[in-house]
């Protein structure tokens, strides 16, 4: 899952840049009769302030994705433990949460389809900069037995 978003926001984020370029290089030109130059002004303007807050969204996406690639690829996520609160949420593109005080880690719900909602103690291995979650052990209260969760 991770390298699909990886290769997924680095593609999106160049094809976005070429898009940029053209929309930009092409504001004004009207010795060439393109379907974009028949735009009104407020048209064309909008294109491109989409366009760049979508290169903004996928760049960040990118960059957090690029900043987590050591943690992955050697196999070493960072490991944290305490109270927090699973939150469940249904549907596409639902998933997992671990609310924790200070973060929130995600975790897909196919892998953890015997979660259910609640406050826990939990363990958890995560990749720090984009918190997503690794593994998830969930138990009652501090030092108590482990609850079955796939």
């Amino acid at each position: 899952m991770y390298f699909i978003q990886l290769i997924l926001s680095i593609l999106g984020f160049i094809g976005l840049l070429f898009t940029n370029y053209w929309l930009i290089k092409n504001f004004n030109k009207t010795e060439d009769s393109n379907e974009y130059n028949e735009y009104p002004l407020i048209k064309r303007v909008g294109l491109i302030f989409g366009s760049f807050l979508l290169t903004i969204v996928f760049g960040y996406v990118s960059i957090i994705s690029i900043l987590d690639l050591p943690e992955v690829l050697s196999n070493n996520p960072e490991k944290y433990e305490g109270n927090c609160e699973i939150e469940i949420t249904h549907g596409k593109g639902g998933g997992l949460d671990a609310l924790f005080d200070d973060k929130i880690i995600e975790f897909p719900t196919h892998f953890y389809s015997n979660a259910e909602e609640g406050n826990y103690y939990c363990k958890v291995s995560y990749f720090k900069h984009s918190e997503e979650g690794k593994s998830l052990k969930l138990y009652m209260h501090k030092g108590g037995k482990e609850i079955d969760t796939k």
